[in-house]
C-alpha cells in the first residue's frame, strides 16, 4: 500500500485504487500516528520536508527527491534522485561542479543561474520502482551501476570539502539512484 502523509496538504488525494490511502486528510491522522506509520513502514519516499526524521530514526529505508544537490543527507539505506538543476540563461543540465560553484539555493548566485526542475511522474515512479526492487531483492545493480555511484560519491566527497558541505555527510554509504545516474551523466562530472 502506499500512504500519503503529510499534516497539512494543500489538495485531497482523488484514487480509486484501494492500495493508495490518503491518510493526510484521514480523521485517523494524528502526531503519534505519523511516528507509529514511519517506524512500520517498509520505505519511505520523501522530499525531506516532513515528519520523515521518523523512519530515519527507526531505521527505515528512505528513498529521497533532493534538493539541494549540496544538501543530500548520507546514511546506509538511503537512495537519492534529485530535482533537475538547469542554467536558466541557457536552459542546459549543470553538472555536478556548476551546481557547487553556485552555492545553496539562498544564494543569490544560485537564485540568478539556476532553475530547480522537477522530476516527471515517469522519473519518480521508475526511481522508486528502482528502489522498490532493490529493497526486495529483485534486482542487483550491475558492476557499471555500482562505478558510477562510486564516481558520483567520490567527485561529491570533493566537492562537498572544497564548498565547506562535508559537515553533512559522515558516510557515503547512500545509493544515488544508478538509473538517474545513467540518464543524466553531467551529474557525474
Amino acid at each position: 500500500k502506499v500512504i500519503r502523509m503529510g499534516k497539512e496538504v494543500k489538495d485531497k488525494l482523488e484514487s480509486s485504487n484501494p492500495m493508495i490511502i490518503d491518510y493526510a486528510n484521514s480523521p485517523y491522522r494524528s502526531d503519534i500516528m505519523d511516528i507509529y506509520l514511519h517506524s512500520k513502514s517498509f520505505f519511505t519516499a520523501t522530499t525531506g520536508t516532513g515528519i520523515d526524521t521518523a523512519s530515519y530514526v527507526s531505521r527505515v529505508p528512505m528513498a529521497w527527491i533532493s534538493v539541494p544537490v549540496q544538501g543530500f543527507y548520507s546514511f546506509k539505506n538511503n537512495f537519492h534522485a534529485t530535482k533537475h538543476h538547469m542554467n536558466k540563461h541557457t536552459g542546459k543540465k549543470l553538472t555536478l561542479s556548476e551546481i557547487f560553484e553556485y552555492g545553496s539555493p539562498t544564494d543569490q548566485k544560485f537564485i540568478d543561474n539556476v532553475l530547480l526542475e522537477e522530476l516527471s511522474e515517469k522519473e519518480i515512479d521508475d526511481f522508486l520502482n528502482e528502489v522498490l526492487d532493490n529493497l526486495e531483492n529483485k534486482s542487483q545493480f550491475s558492476e557499471e551501476e555500482k562505478e558510477l555511484n562510486m564516481k558520483f560519491w567520490k567527485n561529491y566527497k570533493i566537492l562537498a570539502k572544497k564548498y565547506r558541505y562535508e559537515h553533512l555527510h559522515k558516510n557515503y554509504e547512500s545509493i544515488f539512484s544508478p538509473n538517474f545516474l545513467k540518464k543524466n551523466p553531467q551529474l557525474l562530472k
